[in-house]
């Protein structure tokens, strides 16, 4: 399924979980020399020679953009995020086969996000499940005008329910 193929999970520490799980399964059954992992923050790179496929993960904590996407530097006091942009990110996401995004780090902030959404001068204070329709109908947005749909492979997980008894 991978050969020849690049697979690209996208998102926060969870999805950065999930790439580090993957590589993990992958690579016990790879010669060493025919593999190899680099780290071009804010993206890592594992490689498998044979198969010419290759496991990506890339730091996107929101999706769209934020002042949280250092890859090593992203803990603020105060997030801000650009609702309405996935420009700086989706540069990467282009000729992936295969994409995996996710983002848990949304509901770390309730009831209330710092967001802008048209003009970067215009900061507001929004509801975190407004700010987060609103980033993913600039995901899906890019998705629709931008993806190959004949090619590449699209899917979205979130954070698993929560089960009050």
């Amino acid at each position: 399924m991978l050969r020849d193929k690049r697979l690209m999970f996208v998102g926060d520490s969870i999805q950065r979980g999930m790439f580090e799980s993957m590589v993990c399964l992958v690579q016990s059954t790879i010669p060493d020399g025919k593999k190899s992992l680099t780290r071009i923050a804010p993206r890592k790179i594992f490689a498998v020679e044979e198969f010419n496929a290759t496991i990506e993960y890339y730091w996107a904590p929101f999706i769209v953009e934020s002042i949280s996407d250092h890859a090593t530097n992203h803990t603020v006091s105060k997030r801000l995020v650009k609702l309405d942009s996935v420009a700086k990110h989706s540069r990467e996401w282009e000729g992936v086969d295969i994409l995996i995004f996710e983002s848990y780090v949304w509901w770390m902030y309730k009831p209330q996000i710092n967001a802008t959404y048209g003009s970067p001068e215009n900061i507001q204070e929004y509801n975190t499940t407004t700010a987060y329709r609103l980033a993913l109908e600039t995901w899906a947005n890019w998705i629709d005008s931008s993806s190959n749909h004949q090619t590449q492979k699209i899917f979205f997980v979130t954070m698993s329910p929560t089960h009050l008894w």
